[in-house]
């Protein structure tokens, strides 16, 4: 009798854990307006406290500039990814409740029309801006979905395969875990 209680409340206490870390509760895709921009070479998004996040392909790579605060003046532009081979034209940029999470592919064959050679993944929460964390996903055709926890503390990027669907998860305790593809 003891151990059936102390096993209730042992799963009990797992099930609070991993629904206030948002860890179980899923939003839907990042897809409705404002929270999901694709745009072709680069993007911006606007958070919830009305300051806006921009990336696009450069030169030397990937890159950001954000406001500091709601209308203020842009940042300098600064490369959170360098890359010598050709972007893929399009970038991905979503946010929910203060994390933003942004998808960019690279590959020598795309001017051509051939899928990426590596897709890269990053996450910045709006405390601070100007730290990314960027992963990237060599030998891989590109991360299509972003998905965020109720709370914005994990951000999952999905790709739906034939076996299922390859998923890359950021946690902002701890940033990317390895894709499992």
């Amino acid at each position: 009798m003891r151990t059936n209680r102390a096993l209730l409340i042992g799963v009990g206490v797992v099930l609070v854990v991993a629904l206030t870390g948002g860890w179980l509760i899923w939003d839907e895709r990042a897809h409705e307006e404002g929270r999901l921009k694709l745009g072709d070479g680069s993007a911006r998004i606007t958070l919830d406290d009305g300051r806006r996040v921009s990336l696009r392909y450069g030169e030397q790579g990937l890159v950001e500039r954000h406001q500091t605060t709601k209308g203020s003046r842009w940042s300098k532009p600064r490369v959170i990814y360098r890359s010598q081979e050709y972007d893929c034209r399009y970038v991905t940029l979503a946010t929910h409740r203060g994390t933003v999470a942004a998808i960019a592919d690279y590959g020598y064959g795309c001017p051509a029309g051939s899928p990426p050679d590596y897709s890269i993944a990053a996450v910045a929460t709006a405390n601070d801006l100007d730290d990314w964390d960027v992963e990237v996903t060599e030998h891989f055709d590109g991360w299509e979905h972003v998905r965020f926890s109720s709370s914005g503390s994990h951000v999952r990027f999905d790709y739906p395969t034939l076996e299922g669907t390859a998923t890359l998860n950021w946690w902002s305790s701890w940033g990317f875990s390895d894709p499992d593809l």
